[in-house]
């Protein structure tokens, strides 16, 4: 739940991050290399993040019903 909360600070940093890109006050070409790395370490880094959220959401998804299922067929009244 926190990830989808973050999502719009990383997108916001993506975005500002652009438009300096495309600024003149970029002018070196060392110092866009290492914004645009900068750039291309967090878009990369939040997409593997937020790969694994989604595994492990779904891996927590099957427990849930595995134990769900285990649960119905303990004898009611017990």
């Amino acid at each position: 739940m926190r990830l989808t909360h973050k999502q719009t600070d990383v997108g916001s940093v993506l975005h500002d991050g652009s438009c300096l890109l495309q600024q003149t006050s970029l002018s070196d070409d060392e110092q866009r290399r290492t914004v645009d790395n900068q750039l291309t370490l967090l878009s990369d880094g939040w997409e593997d993040l937020r790969l694994k959220a989604m595994d492990r959401q779904a891996r927590f998804g099957i427990h849930i019903h595995f134990q769900n299922s285990e649960l119905q067929q303990l004898p009611t009244g017990v």
